[in-house]
């Protein structure tokens, strides 16, 4: 039975070393100062841009199309980067001997 007041995870275990629910609130604390960097000035930028091509609508447009992909090719690496992580650790495991007994 876990302790009163942990975050825990699935049956009881917690997979945080600290055992006090640190690693949920480092996470969540950088996703929310991202939210703020980058969700909060958005506006402000989007504003700035059309100002400074007389009112148009089109260079806030540009901006979060070309932000857009940017974030479609990462996500496209990021698939990459893990099957041949993925190819890697099997190859990996295959040339690693197996103790004698185990």
């Amino acid at each position: 039975m876990p302790r009163s007041g942990t975050a825990t995870s699935r049956e009881g275990q917690n997979p945080c070393p600290s055992g006090r629910g640190a690693c949920q609130t480092g996470i969540s604390l950088s996703y929310q100062i991202c939210n703020l960097v980058f969700g909060g000035f958005a506006p402000v930028a989007a504003v700035w841009l059309a100002s400074l091509a007389g009112g148009a609508y089109w260079p806030p447009a540009v901006a979060l199309m070309a932000v857009s992909v940017i974030g479609i090719w990462c996500t496209l690496r990021l698939r990459t980067y893990h099957r041949r992580r993925a190819v890697a650790a099997t190859t990996t495991a295959e040339r690693t001997p197996v103790p004698a007994g185990a």
